[in-house]
């Protein structure tokens, strides 16, 4: 992806309200080669968002996985447009794509006990998240935060690999 394509999509994000606002640099070599920042305007409180506005880092965990399933995408390994349940046949929806979920726009949301889920095993867990999933809108049409995305992607590369992300993270 160049330049203008990159420009164009984060600003067909914003266009689409998929993101309230974007900050995206990347660095090669210490140097900043690409630069994006951009507000949909729909949100008074992000009137004065610029390159140097900060957020609190949370949910570190969603970076590292959304970078191990771009690395398996160039590697040959993925594509962001395939089918979740190519990959996960207990994933109850066949429309949604692996872009959806790196995206939060998959338009599923989840009933299952976090705490209890994740407390009785990784397996046990994704199973609960499996069964407890709902539609809540088509995917591709509107971003909702959603920690189960992750999980089931984080699954989605357990799968392809056959290594935890921990493992995986680590070549």
């Amino acid at each position: 992806m160049n330049r203008i394509d990159c420009h164009g999509f984060f600003g067909e994000v914003l266009a689409g309200r998929l993101a309230d606002c974007l900050s995206v640099a990347m660095d090669c070599g210490g140097e900043i080669v690409y630069e994006y920042c951009g507000t949909n305007g729909v949100k008074p409180e992000y009137a004065e968002f610029s390159r140097n506005t900060r957020f609190n880092i949370g949910s570190v965990t969603k970076i590292i996985t959304a970078a191990l399933v771009v690395k398996l995408i160039e590697r040959g390994r993925l594509s962001a447009y395939e089918k979740v349940r190519s990959h996960i046949p207990d994933f109850p929806f066949g429309d949604v794509e692996v872009q959806h979920l790196l995206m939060h726009t998959s338009g599923c949301a989840c009933s299952a006990p976090w705490a209890e889920a994740k407390e009785s095993g990784e397996r046990a867990y994704l199973e609960k998240i499996y069964a407890g999933i709902r539609r809540v809108e088509p995917p591709g049409t509107a971003m909702s935060y959603w920690t189960a995305g992750y999980s089931i992607l984080m699954d989605l590369i357990h799968l392809k690999t056959g290594m935890s992300l921990e493992c995986y993270e680590s070549q």
